[in-house]
């Protein structure tokens, strides 16, 4: 569900950028002021690196000829809690977006919005708590993850239609769009709920998160075996898992062609547009998870899709263990003041 610059007018990319800065902003100072934020920082890179290693397996959705994957917004924010969760879905998407070329500049604020403010403000709180309350069984999990997933996912999409709708730029049949991008981001956010469910319960049995007298998730001291089983029972597997990806469309790649759309490439840009264009091409180093040229074999591509999320991983451990440290070491000024 990543927009690209082709999708949005500098007017809406401006400001969706100004929204999530003030939000992220807010959320950075919020976070080093709870009480639980020490233990939260051993994970916030394993969960980061986690994310974007599971936003790179695009799973095939039967019968459609699409593919979606996991935004880890609502994932994020049951683990760690929504302040810190939109500071690792942050870092991914602006990584993915320099980095890589996935999404485009101009759309990171409306990225953001959509991928991560909505699950982590409004889903979260007000449909995923509220299922779970008092009963943190593996059915309530379950369930809370499924319906949460699929209207995050929902709404995201529905943040992708109207912001392209009121950018005004792409010309896309407003009704076709709507009536290709709903249901199969429902579907897609499914399956975004069962890995939620799937890696929620992980982290508790393994004391990542525990129950607080079945009324709150709240964070324990993470230990060394701890981490270890993070490393092992998360990383490993979903690093394997990107072999398997699906090739075809995602959701709003498949949406697009199904509406007949045609976008920026196709019109003359602004200079919004060549601007933010000629940055990414200056930043990206493997533009589309990708080593620059064309594999000599499937087996070839699939090991370099596979190196290049742990090359992705390395670098989401690596800005996230920069943006902790920051935050413990001023923490620990103040209380040494």
């Amino acid at each position: 569900m990543h927009m690209s610059d082709a999708l949005i007018s500098p007017e809406v990319g401006i400001t969706g950028i100004a929204i999530a800065a003030a939000v992220v902003a807010y959320h950075g100072f919020k976070l080093d002021k709870q009480e639980d934020m020490l233990q939260k920082l051993p994970l916030m890179g394993v969960m980061g690196a986690f994310v974007f290693v599971a936003q790179m397996i695009n799973f095939a959705i039967p019968g459609t000829g699409s593919s979606g994957h996991i935004a880890g917004g609502l994932l994020l924010a049951v683990i760690l809690g929504p302040s810190a969760a939109i500071i690792i879905i942050s870092s991914i998407l602006v990584i993915q977006a320099l980095l890589f070329g996935d999404g485009g500049i101009l759309a990171l604020g409306t990225n953001i919005i959509n991928m991560g403010i909505v699950p982590c403000f409004f889903i979260y709180p007000f449909v995923w708590k509220p299922i779970v309350a008092g009963n943190l069984s593996k059915k309530k999990v379950l369930i809370a993850s499924c319906v949460s997933g699929m209207l995050a996912m929902t709404l995201g999409a529905l943040g992708v239609v109207v912001e392209t709708y009121v950018s005004g730029i792409a010309q896309i049949p407003f009704v076709n769009f709507v009536m290709l991008m709903i249901p199969i981001h429902v579907l897609i956010g499914l399956g975004e709920g069962l890995i939620t469910s799937a890696v929620v319960w992980f982290a508790l049995e393994q004391n990542m998160i525990h129950n607080a007298q079945l009324t709150q998730l709240t964070q324990r001291r993470i230990s060394k075996s701890t981490m270890i089983s993070a490393l092992v029972g998360l990383m490993l597997p979903v690093i394997a898992l990107t072999w398997f990806a699906s090739s075809q469309p995602d959701g709003l790649e498949w949406s697009l062609e199904g509406s007949s759309a045609q976008l920026l490439e196709e019109q003359p840009a602004t200079p919004v547009h060549e601007f933010t264009q000629s940055l990414q091409q200056s930043t990206t180093i493997l533009p589309d998870y990708t080593f620059g040229g064309e594999a000599a074999s499937e087996t070839e591509e699939h090991i370099h899709y596979m190196s290049i999320a742990v090359i992705g991983s390395v670098i989401m451990v690596a800005v996230l263990s920069v943006i902790s440290g920051g935050i413990y070491l001023r923490r620990r000024r103040q209380r040494l003041s």
